[in-house]
């Protein structure tokens, strides 16, 4: 596989100045994107930046996920109820155009015209909506491939460097078919890395499931009795899932395994696993997790528990994890790690050499100095982000050490999410349940 932008692994030397090049000529190109050419006029900043002028401005650049959630502001908080008015708000956040003419119609369900989006070469992710609004990432099929690369890639260079891939298998507690951003980053990786020795245990979800799991509900049947109802539904997609889960094991047992997960769901599902009596036994277990807590209320001590206790019945396994958004077009990720990891959770995810990072003060909003270790607000310039800005604010905190490790060869900046700033971290990517420390 080639690697983008040509710059090779998490070890090999520079990388900045191609990044800052590419996303010089990214700027350019975003500036026919109508929300981004708007928002930097009053800044001075609707024309071509250099590249020294891109490492200077790249927090007046960049977007928030407000952006990609600003279609509720224009009174659509059902897309499908003005798909003509949604496709052209889709055309003002993106560079990518598609003829609204085309969808003037009624569609009764989400995704219908998520479907008949990509029929148009867009493709939108979503976040897992647990802070309580989808967020939605239009990506042309030239992002997607990308994204696809840019998973695989940093999977196989950080989680995986020195193993010969043909004798793992891989298992997702995750749905194979979603517009969930998280979980078609562990698609993409399985289609890659593993091809036909992959499973995905969770039941898929569309786009109006995940809606209505965030209680956004619609009708007045929806109202009434989906408060009633999700209760039911959630036990019986975890029972379903655990029964899936059972069969995969069984098949992959003593065979070197890769397990994908997110934390909190499969901490919830394990409870059902085990009152069936079943302890896998694998010939090698790597625990990935990723994608928040969910709005479930376990904390990461309770998780790695159950992990050891489960599966450290019969296995030495080891820990990875997985640290994204649907904002971006590339993920952070960590190494293999013992199975009995720090109770405050697994540190130091390593960024991909082909994004540029940047730690901002979030109360001057000043960018901190690139070098050593720095606390603040994550700010990500993506290079593979082709179809919206490729500059995105995070709302995590986190730390950073753009420090190379010494011991493990990679340069990379090394990132330790804390959570998200001022505000419970259920609604974010970040696994902690709180900022104390």
């Amino acid at each position: 596989m080639e690697y983008p932008l040509h710059v090779g692994t998490s070890r090999t030397k520079t990388y900045e100045d191609g990044i800052l090049k590419k996303l010089s000529e990214l700027h350019e190109r975003s500036l026919e994107i109508p929300a981004y050419r708007e928002r930097l006029k009053g800044k001075g900043l609707d024309r071509p930046l250099s590249s020294e002028e891109i490492e200077k401005y790249m927090l007046d650049l960049a977007t928030t996920d407000g952006l990609y959630k600003s279609f509720n502001f224009n009174g659509l908080l059902f897309p499908e109820d003005n798909p003509k008015g949604f496709v052209k708000w889709l055309n003002s956040i993106m560079y990518e155009k598609i003829d609204p003419d085309k969808f003037d119609r009624k569609y009764s369900r989400l995704q219908e015209l998520i479907d008949d989006l990509e029929e148009e070469g867009i493709y939108l992710a979503t976040s897992s909506g647990t802070g309580g609004k989808l967020t939605f990432i239009p990506r042309d099929k030239d992002t997607v491939e990308k994204a696809k690369l840019s998973y695989s890639l940093h999977a196989k260079n950080v989680v995986l460097p020195d193993e010969n891939l043909d004798e793992w298998y891989f298992i997702a507690a995750m749905p194979e078919k979603t517009v969930i951003y998280i979980a078609n980053g562990g698609r993409w990786t399985a289609e890659e890395l593993f091809p036909e020795r992959y499973k995905f245990v969770m039941p898929d979800v569309d786009a109006d499931t995940l809606r209505k799991k965030m209680g956004n509900y619609k009708t007045r049947v929806e109202k009434l009795f989906g408060p009633l109802i999700a209760p039911v539904l959630i036990e019986k997609l975890k029972k379903k899932t655990a029964e899936k889960l059972i069969e995969a094991f069984e098949e992959y047992e003593g065979k070197k395994v890769v397990l994908f997960c997110n934390g909190p769901q499969l901490y919830k599902i394990l409870e059902i696993v085990e009152k069936k009596g079943y302890y896998p036994k694998f010939n090698g277990l790597i625990i990935a997790t990723g994608g928040g807590n969910k709005g479930i209320n376990v904390t990461d001590k309770e998780v790695e528990r159950e992990f050891r206790e489960y599966f450290g019945k019969h296995n030495d396994f080891k820990r990875a994890d997985v640290y994204g958004m649907a904002e971006i077009n590339s993920a952070f990720m960590s190494l293999q790690e013992p199975g009995d990891v720090e109770v405050n959770g697994i540190r130091n995810r390593y960024a991909p050499p082909w994004i540029y990072v940047r730690v901002v003060d979030p109360y001057t909003m000043k960018i901190k100095p690139r070098k050593g270790k720095q606390r603040g607000l994550l700010l990500v310039g993506d290079p593979l982000h082709t179809n919206v800005s490729p500059f995105f604010l995070v709302g995590d905190e986190v730390k950073v050490n753009f420090d190379p490790d010494e011991e493990t060869g990679i340069i990379t900046p090394r990132v330790d999410v804390l959570g998200r700033l001022g505000m419970d971290t259920r609604g974010g990517c970040s696994r902690e349940l709180s900022l104390e420390r």
